[in-house]
């Protein structure tokens, strides 16, 4: 399990009539192969990305670009009149995000990353357990900042180069983190937190 923040600024996808052109998305990122996988669609829009952050990485880039370009697809694929297109199927999207980010070495991304962008604010995600839950801010005496330390690991790759990884500890911090949110236990987040940072 792990608990996620997607915070503001947003990143930005426009989408036009036009050739194809696309900008701002690397071939080879998963976003990148959601485009050739789908030549139909992409062939006849032209793409540009806008990264609020201006590259600095580690913001989550990538998986805002997997999920706009995919919910493009979703968008011109969906049928007037049908009540379900309006809400993005979390496992589908899950299910094609894998097949563009993992070519079969190393960890299998979870795309823990590309549903809490989907869903918003504080996401707990367990992709094993079969959990999605969105949690709001809980704590009047703590604030928290997000600061750029000018390092970006693309996960993707990342996970490639990763052997066997033993995630209890990760997912033991995240728990208790969860736990401090509902129960509104600041002193407990903040101790999750450092104990999954260390």
């Amino acid at each position: 399990r792990t608990l996620l923040a997607a915070t503001l600024p947003r990143f930005e996808l426009q989408v036009q009539e036009g050739v194809g052109a696309v900008r701002g998305i690397a071939p080879g990122s998963p976003a990148g192969h959601l485009l050739a996988a789908h030549p139909e669609i992409f062939a006849t829009v032209d793409v540009e990305f806008s990264d609020p952050h201006e590259a600095v990485g580690g913001w989550g880039a990538s998986a805002a670009q997997f999920l706009m370009c995919y919910a493009t697809i979703e968008r011109i694929d969906e049928r007037p009149g049908d009540a379900t297109a309006a809400r993005i199927d979390d496992e589908r999207m899950l299910a094609a995000y894998v097949d563009g980010a993992w070519d079969g070495r190393g960890a299998t991304p979870s795309g823990a990353d590309v549903c809490a962008q989907l869903h918003g604010g504080l996401v707990e995600f367990s992709k094993a357990g079969g959990t999605l839950r969105t949690h709001v801010w809980q704590f009047d005496d703590l604030e928290f900042y997000f600061i750029p330390t000018g390092s970006k690991v693309a996960t993707h790759e990342h996970l490639r180069e990763l052997g066997e990884l033993d995630v209890t500890v990760f997912s033991l911090h995240a728990d208790s983190a969860c736990e401090a949110l509902k129960s509104r236990d600041s002193g407990r987040f903040v101790a999750a937190m450092r104990g999954y940072a260390d």
